[in-house]
């Protein structure tokens, strides 16, 4: 059964890099698009050892580029860098069971996902 992802990035570069290292794995429909102006998906990012962030103004989770899949921020974690735009999403479908490994390909391009 396949399942549908989106993951957000800061820049199309980064967007279009993840999207080329997920070529990798079982991937399809994956496609880039800015996101407009008025939809800039703004980010509070948690403090270390602080609850998990949310989209502005959503009660949904985002899994941040520094978070590992687990949910625990990396120790070269900025806490004072709170906030992330996000101009750009990839979409895609996968048919991963677990999809870890797409999650750290968003990492690695600066990206964050719906958990």
């Amino acid at each position: 059964m396949s399942k549908t992802l989106q993951a957000y990035f800061p820049t199309e570069n980064e967007a279009e890099s993840a999207k080329e290292d997920m070529k990798n794995y079982s991937v399809t429909s994956a496609s880039v698009e800015e996101i407009k102006e008025d939809k800039d998906l703004s980010v509070d990012a948690p403090d270390s050892g602080q609850g998990s962030a949310t989209e502005a103004g959503a009660n949904n989770d985002l899994f941040f580029s520094n978070e590992t899949p687990t949910g625990k921020q990396e120790e070269n974690a900025d806490p004072e860098h709170n906030e992330k735009h996000f101009n750009y999403v990839l979409s895609f479908e996968t048919s991963e069971d677990d999809d870890t490994e797409l999650r750290e390909i968003v990492t690695k391009h600066n990206g964050a996902m719906e958990r």
